[in-house]
């Protein structure tokens, strides 16, 4: 079963200040997802969510596969410079709040780190699948939300590092998937 990304909940969050660990400025409305560092080096973090409540209740995970669209760089891609770009899980959505909220730049995850990506990417897009420890964290109820961010937050070079990926927002042939595959006894 194919989930695109829902536009209205994807996006970005910008850190407050270099070093706060918080956010401030937020964007939802864009076809494109900030991920890296601005040239103040406060970090962006994307943010893609998933309606995943039309998997059965009886569904036994077989495979999970997120997949989303490079959409390029601005400055340094961040691959070379931030390490590999990391991938936070949360079964709801973070924050508890489904649309895309500032706050979401440092809420709990239910697991931090559950993918990690290279720039390794396939026709342009990036693709990993998540642990079958992890299959838990798909909801089955509602939305299940995943947090990208890079290793190291920035450089300190004072220059944008930013990897830019297509969101829910973009035409469908760009749009970010989550491909669930499953069983039913």
């Amino acid at each position: 079963m194919t989930f695109q990304s829902t536009g209205a909940y994807d996006g970005w969050v910008l850190e407050s200040g270099e070093t706060t660990n918080a956010g401030r400025r937020k964007n939802a409305g864009s076809s494109i997802i900030y991920i890296g560092d601005d040239a103040h080096n406060r970090q962006y973090r994307g943010f893609l969510s998933f309606d995943t409540s039309g998997l059965p209740d009886n569904a036994i995970i077989t495979s999970v596969n997120l997949k989303f669209k490079y959409a390029g760089v601005v400055g340094t891609l961040p691959f070379r410079t931030h390490r590999n770009l990391i991938v936070d899980i949360k079964n709801g959505a973070f924050s508890n709040l489904i649309g895309l909220a500032s706050r979401d730049f440092n809420a709990a995850a239910n697991r931090n780190r559950a993918m990690s990506f290279n720039r390794t990417q396939v026709s342009g897009w990036y693709s990993r699948f998540l642990n079958a420890a992890y299959f838990p964290y798909i909801n089955r109820t509602g939305v299940t939300q995943f947090r990208l961010r890079f290793v190291k937050d920035d450089n300190n070079d004072f220059g944008r590092d930013v990897l830019k990926i297509y969101s829910g927002n973009s035409i469908v042939a760009n749009r970010p998937v989550l491909i669930i595959q499953y069983t039913v006894p």
